[in-house]
């Protein structure tokens, strides 16, 4: 790999050391990577692996669980690794019985690169949407082995490719020249891109990246399996009856509960849900309820789950992994993330038919642009916007004119579950592609 790139995972590497003394939560995961080598020995006993996928994350996890499903029905006897660059992630998976063996990468490392290569020796590699181990790929690549990035997407203002208009002038100052060249020469180690859609085709051929396929999102066919299977939660049909209106607010930012919750204490019929962001931090559930009493009263899931009270309008999420069940108790969905550092699932919620609420930073994911367009979702940039939409979406209509325009919210809802059905398939089209069956 480029020497920049090196110097700059050792920096990185460094870094996350350095921080590491100040964090748990990242002395865990530099735990974790340590374990890696002796995890990937004991689970496969000097054989290589037959299939290694690697995620960053939970929601790219998801996106990989319909390609890890079909491949071990047609293979039961396959050996299956999957690593993560994430402990959240990693501690949700590590117990899935379809996959081998579970663990967090480590670093992207010559050294590492090799050393874990030389014991992992999969048949096929998987990276799920977009992220880079330039080290990993080169080694993966010189050992001949099969790698495939899935579900990818790039557009003109993604921040590791530039705007396309310029890629041509910014290649004439060497820094720029080096990373866009080193960007490209990382993308074609792939022995073929499965993207999201028809523009990322576009991009990646003004880069010189032919490689590439339009599958679409394997995340809706997941979107779609969990909504036909859902998790149990106990009593949650009694806290969202068909007399109320419930609100879900997913994977929510501080950024995001300021424009809501001050509706939310104006609306006290109103049922809400709310799935925040780092919630773990046990202050930030406790900060969470301030805000909200005593104007709502608040429970957390888990109480609710043991003892429900009938008086509660308003559960706090204490755990992972539900959220994707709970969507399908909303009227509403808000999504978080929009103030922030981009809007996260809004599949999820749009597959069980209600409309989706954002912010304004989404123009990065495909399915937010594909939602509006499609009336399924709407964004707003301030809390007098987000007053105002819901508003219109909460009006108590008689349920005899539905059917008509006099129920948005009913309408926006039908066209989010319509735009979700239309993009499924990706998994069987990439897993044709990839193994030919």
């Amino acid at each position: 790999m480029n020497l920049l790139y090196n110097i700059g995972i050792g920096l990185y590497k460094t870094g996350t050391k350095v921080f590491a003394l100040g964090s748990e939560k990242v002395r865990k995961m530099l735990d974790i990577q340590l374990q890696a080598y002796n995890k990937i020995n004991e689970a496969f006993q000097g054989k290589p692996a037959d299939l290694w996928i690697h995620v960053v994350s939970l929601g790219e996890y998801e996106q990989a669980l319909p390609l890890i499903k079909l491949y071990r029905k047609d293979h039961p006897e396959a050996r299956i690794a999957v690593s993560f660059c994430s402990p959240l992630g990693y501690e949700l998976a590590k117990d899935n019985p379809m996959v081998d063996c579970t663990f967090i990468l480590p670093f992207d490392t010559k050294e590492n690169a090799k050393k874990i290569l030389a014991v992992l020796r999969p048949a096929t590699t998987i990276f799920v949407q977009n992220y880079f181990c330039g080290n990993y790929l080169k080694h993966l690549h010189l050992n001949m082995r099969r790698v495939y990035l899935i579900s990818a997407i790039f557009h003109q203002n993604h921040p590791l490719y530039n705007n396309i208009k310029s890629v041509q002038a910014k290649m004439e100052a060497t820094g720029h020249a080096q990373s866009n060249v080193m960007s490209k020469h990382m993308l074609n180690l792939y022995n073929r891109i499965f993207v999201q859609d028809a523009e990322s085709i576009e991009v990646l051929k003004k880069l010189g990246v032919k490689n590439a396929t339009v599958t679409g999102n394997t995340r809706a066919d997941w979107a779609a399996y969990i909504k036909e299977n859902p998790k149990q939660i106990r009593h949650m049909d009694e806290f969202a009856s068909d007399d109320d209106i419930t609100v879900v607010f997913g994977s929510t930012w501080t950024q995001d509960e300021e424009m809501f919750i001050p509706w939310l204490n104006d609306h006290p019929h109103i049922k809400a849900i709310i799935a925040a962001q780092e919630y773990e931090a046990l202050s930030r559930l406790d900060s969470l309820r301030e805000q909200l009493e005593p104007r709502r009263k608040v429970m957390l899931l888990s109480e609710w789950e043991e003892n429900p009270d009938p008086k509660c309008n308003t559960i706090l999420v204490d755990s992972v992994g539900k959220l994707s069940t709970l969507y399908r108790y909303g009227d509403i969905a808000y999504i978080g993330g929009g103030f922030s550092r981009g809007v996260h699932n809004v599949i999820e919620p749009a597959v069980y038919g209600i409309p989706v609420i954002f912010g304004p930073k989404y123009r990065m994911q495909a399915e937010c642009i594909d939602l509006i367009n499609a009336g399924g979702a709407y964004t707003v940039f301030n809390p007098w916007q987000f007053d105002d939409l819901m508003s219109k979406f909460t009006l108590m209509v008689d349920r005899r004119f539905r059917g008509t325009n006099v129920d948005l919210r009913y309408h926006a809802g039908n066209a989010a579950e319509e735009y979700i059905y239309t993009k499924m398939g990706a998994t069987e089209k990439i897993y044709h592609a990839i193994f030919g069956l």
